[in-house]
């Protein structure tokens, strides 16, 4: 998606908002630009949303949200996945062929979680898994890169055999201004288990790439489950696969 704006006059130039056909082989959109400094914003935004288009410095890209019967929250409503931006000033002359090349950085963060259980019973067996983040900020301003203030809840689903089960997902970022419970739903053919744990103090910082955690619960058998963070790594993007 992208849009141009007049740098002195901050008026939008635009034919269709974020539609791909700014580049056809008959589009006349670019040869109408009156010559001039601009500046140039590119994104990608795949199944979030747009707002706040009037103007360059204040557009907001956003995941939908739906309140969740089941965690009694808002839960963000589809999986989000890796989107960039990119940004830069330029001059238009007359008669100009425009070519920019930008730098594309992404938008979002990616927290991956690697959960064991232990104290199964001889004949309990693990049917599902998933687990609600809570905290999870749902939106950024695109053109400064910088997570907005509101937040959801994030479900994970968790895939896995032998005690071993993992689940990851991209995000806007993490909220500070609750406690990021990591509330799971342990489901075996005996019984249900409700472990949660506390990852506040891990994310208070949340300023990396992606972070992976190791987490274990200790099902004791039956017995009230334990929840221990085993440990957590900092990623980089060359640690990240998309």
């Amino acid at each position: 998606q992208v849009r141009y704006y007049d740098y002195h006059t901050g008026a939008e130039h635009t034919e269709k908002l974020g539609e791909p056909d700014y580049f056809a082989s008959d589009n006349l959109f670019l040869s109408q630009l009156d010559a001039g400094t601009y500046r140039f914003l590119a994104y990608t935004r795949f199944n979030n949303k747009i707002r706040n288009a009037g103007d360059i410095s204040t557009i907001e890209i956003y995941a939908d949200t739906v309140v969740s019967a089941k965690y009694g929250c808002p839960v963000i409503a589809n999986t989000q996945h890796l989107v960039f931006m990119g940004k830069e000033s330029g001059v238009v002359l007359p008669e100009d062929t425009i070519c920019r090349e930008l730098v594309l950085s992404p938008m979002v963060q990616k927290i991956i979680f690697n959960v064991t259980i232990r104290g199964l019973a001889s004949d309990q067996v693990v049917t599902g898994m998933e687990a609600l983040l809570d905290g999870v900020i749902t939106s950024r301003k695109i053109y400064t890169n910088q997570p907005q203030p509101s937040y959801a809840g994030l479900v994970y689903d968790f895939a896995g055999k032998d005690g071993k089960y993992t689940s990851e997902a991209f995000v806007f970022g993490l909220s500070n201004k609750v406690e990021n419970t990591f509330r799971l739903e342990v489901v075996t053919n005996s019984q249900k288990y409700y472990p949660e744990v506390d990852l506040s103090s891990v994310l208070a910082d949340f300023t990396t790439d992606g972070i992976i955690f190791e987490i274990v619960i200790d099902l004791n058998a039956g017995v009230e489950p334990v929840v221990t963070i085993a440990g957590w790594q900092d990623l980089d993007w060359g640690e990240i696969h998309p």
